[in-house]
């Protein structure tokens, strides 16, 4: 068993009714069919939710946040209505969220919502009603969507997203929010940067995407944003030409919030965050769990035997089976204390020694601008070095970096000095000083500047 965690991701599906190009889930179609049967089996006999609850149980584990994963977690909900309401009556948490390319359709997404506001009618008060998210994934136009998952899949999306809309914004049990996670790969980026359309139209699309389904919505219970800023592959494989890529990619966003498209969507990638607390203070702030998310600090992932595991994006497929080096790293098998707790001292190590983190870090960032794989002012300059671990620390995947980079939990790759160090943390950092001189002077003056630089 785990303790004080707040957050529950669970395995959901192994299944997917598409093929991303991009996704790190194995697509091997016999086994990914042969695991859904087990984990269909297990919803319909119950096991899968009383493995959950003896794994995290709730009287040591607050939870006030459950999220649905897999592959695609739309093709168990006819199977597993029953579980998730079972789930909310046990837990009682605040959100539940679920992530769908909504290929399935508007039936398939409804069935959540429909458990959702079952659950909510009995909880009386609104302010205890449990926020369902729904997270679409769209990762722009056709011509940068349907090329990494299927073709009419951009189209489809939207569709449902405007359906969904319509049919729960005004229901007075439902509390939600509607998101979209893009994920752009480099062939994307090449592609926007190669397309008439370019930087703007991609952007563009995402702000007449979410006006057209604020439009189709009927009432207020359903806060709807698609002009959310895109996430990029982890893993990815990063080079020096990708890292000068993404630097021109900036500039363009860059251009544009200057124009004004920022005032209607967030033009920064998400690694901007604590670039942005830089700007704003003017020093470096260092803290623990820097460079890492919350996979096995505040949340624990769960599949359908009770097998715990630090990240939702750990259990492919099996884990237990088919990646034993992981499993003994990141996961902890069913009723196994001995393993537990094994798990919980590996999570801990990586989120809590941030220093020699940063320690091993700026040793590699030497090593890779003395091989001229990143700009030389990071050979001579500290404080720079430190910067770039704010960007690209806080991108460092510890699942990816132990099943595909490294091998190792607590050695962070180098494809992050090589994406953000030639020229994209400079980008970064401009502009965010020019939103912030947008909002002190104005966009005249700071088109100005702009220009001069």
């Amino acid at each position: 068993m785990v303790s004080s965690k707040r957050s529950l991701d669970i395995y959901f599906s192994a299944d997917c009714n598409i093929s991303c190009g991009y996704c790190y889930i194995s697509k091997n179609k016999r086994c990914m069919t042969e695991y859904n049967a087990r984990i269909r089996e297990s919803l319909a006999d119950g096991s899968f939710a009383a493995n959950v609850k003896t794994g995290v149980p709730a009287e040591r584990n607050p939870i006030d946040f459950i999220g649905l994963w897999g592959a695609e977690p739309t093709l168990n909900l006819k199977a597993g209505a029953g579980f998730v309401r079972e789930l909310l009556d046990y837990y009682k948490p605040r959100t539940l969220f679920m992530s769908t390319n909504a290929i399935a359709g508007i039936d398939a997404v409804s069935i959540l919502a429909d458990a959702a506001i079952e659950y909510n009618r009995t909880r009386g008060d609104p302010s205890r009603f449990v926020k369902l998210i729904i997270q679409f994934s769209l990762d722009g136009p056709a011509w940068i969507n349907d090329v990494s998952r299927a073709k009419g899949a951009a189209a489809n999306t939207l569709k449902v997203a405007r359906e969904y809309a319509a049919k729960y914004s005004n229901n007075p049990f439902m509390r939600g929010r509607i998101n979209n996670k893009a994920t752009l790969t480099f062939a994307n980026i090449r592609a926007i940067l190669d397309s008439p359309e370019g930087v703007r139209g991609y952007c563009q699309f995402f702000i007449d995407a979410e006006r057209d389904v604020k439009q189709s919505a009927r009432g207020n219970a359903i806060e709807i944003l698609l002009t959310n800023g895109p996430t990029l592959v982890t893993p990815g494989g990063y080079s020096v030409d990708d890292g000068r890529t993404y630097a021109e990619y900036l500039r363009g966003l860059r251009a544009l919030l200057l124009e004004g498209m920022g005032d209607s969507m967030d033009l920064t990638p998400t690694s901007i965050g604590l670039i942005r607390d830089f700007v704003n203070i003017g020093r470096l702030q260092f803290s623990r769990g820097m460079g890492t998310c919350s996979a096995g600090n505040r949340a624990i992932a769960v599949d359908s035997q009770g097998n715990l595991y630090s990240c939702h994006r750990v259990y492919s497929n099996n884990m237990f089976e088919s990646n034993k080096e992981l499993a003994r790293m990141q996961g902890a098998k069913s009723g196994s204390e001995r393993d537990a707790v094994r798990l919980e001292y590996v999570c801990s190590a990586h989120h809590e020694f941030e220093e020699s983190r940063r320690h091993f870090w700026d040793t590699m960032l030497i090593s890779t601008a003395s091989c001229g794989q990143c700009d030389k002012k990071y050979l001579y300059d500290k404080a720079w070095r430190d910067l770039l671990y704010l960007t690209s620390g806080c991108m460092n995947c510890h699942v990816g970096s132990c099943d595909d980079v490294t091998g190792d939990i607590m050695i962070p790759s180098n494809e992050y000095i090589k994406l953000m160090g030639n020229g994209a943390l400079e980008e970064l950092i401009a502009m965010e000083s020019d939103r912030r001189r947008l909002q002190k002077t104005g966009r005249k003056e700071a088109q100005a500047r702009h220009a001069d630089s």
